[in-house]
């Protein structure tokens, strides 16, 4: 198995990128996991397929596996995203700002802020009670609120 890691650099978080030449997929990918330590939800794992010639007409098929750490922002936003989705909350867009040890999700709601925030705002209590424990799950120690732009 050649294993190769390369460091990217973004705004929001360290990246990191290893790529992997193996042919047990499954394998690969646990103990790539199990390096970065980050779970697969936090994870964006792409496989490429290649075949390389060996004497006269064999073939052998290896896999190409590339395993890249979501950014803190992205995973957030994918999460907020599914909540939203599973609710039939539509809206428009997401932002994420960070400040002072609280990262904020704003959502511009279209005209459906109302059933965003809920009686007396429990939806919305419920749904960042849910973002806050994803992410400390997936070791992001930071306290998350949303914004409600309707």
């Amino acid at each position: 198995m050649k294993k190769r890691t390369i460091p990217q650099n973004q705004n929001d978080d360290k990246n990191r990128v290893v790529v992997l030449e193996n042919q047990n997929i499954d394998r690969a990918i646990e103990e790539t996991l199990r390096e970065l330590k980050i779970k697969r939800a936090r994870a964006d794992i792409k496989i490429t397929e290649y075949i390389t010639h060996h004497l006269l007409f064999f073939k052998k098929k290896n896999q190409r596996i590339e395993v890249s750490t979501k950014g803190e922002k992205k995973f957030l936003l994918e999460a907020l995203g599914k909540i939203l989705d599973t609710l039939n909350i539509e809206y428009e867009s997401a932002v994420y700002t960070r400040k002072k040890g609280l990262i904020i999700l704003t959502v511009n709601s279209k005209g459906s802020g109302n059933k965003l925030i809920g009686k007396q705002g429990k939806t919305v209590q419920a749904i960042e009670y849910l973002l806050n424990k994803i992410a400390l799950n997936n070791n992001i120690k930071v306290k998350i609120i949303i914004s409600v732009n309707p």
